[in-house]
């Protein structure tokens, strides 16, 4: 079992989870297990949805700002990305902004975007998120939307 990756800590340059374990060594896109990036200020929601996954074969990045997401995707292949619409109460754009820097490098990447309310749900669709799920979430149909993605070399594709 791998542990889930946090990379909240912006003083650390470490990608090994939480016994060790080279992250950046564990197959992803042509392995069995997929590497999905969990983009939520509030640490008890990474975790429960790192929970989640982990079983159904997924290797967890959690981050609890999009500094710490960024610098994870510049070292690490990501899969798939679920994140949470509202990350700062300072900037309510941060997800924009997050959205349209992956976009930018990644333009077929997952983008699973969440929020309590749809205020912003066409705001995030027109920046590239590739679909919006209300919170809370129903796990299974996430965790079925996510087998259902073709996630193999990045390009988002619906599997049959």
């Amino acid at each position: 079992m791998v542990s889930i990756q946090n990379l909240d800590d912006s003083r650390s340059n470490s990608r090994r989870d939480l016994f060790g374990i080279d992250l950046a060594s564990i197959p992803s896109r042509m392995g069995i297990r997929k590497r999905i990036l969990i983009l939520d200020d509030e640490p008890s929601i990474t975790f429960s949805l790192a929970s989640c996954l982990q079983p159904e074969g997924m290797d967890v990045i959690a981050c609890n700002d999009s500094v710490a997401a960024m610098r994870a995707m510049a070292g690490l292949r990501v899969d798939a990305i679920i994140a949470d619409i509202r990350l700062s109460v300072i900037n309510p754009y941060e997800a924009i902004q997050f959205i349209q820097h992956v976009r930018s490098l990644h333009f077929d990447l997952p983008m699973i975007m969440m929020s309590g309310t749809d205020e912003m749900k066409s705001e995030v669709m027109h920046a590239g998120a590739t679909c919006f799920l209300q919170k809370p979430l129903d796990v299974d149909r996430l965790v079925a939307l996510l087998k259902r993605l073709d996630l193999r070399d990045g390009s988002l594709q619906y599997a049959n």
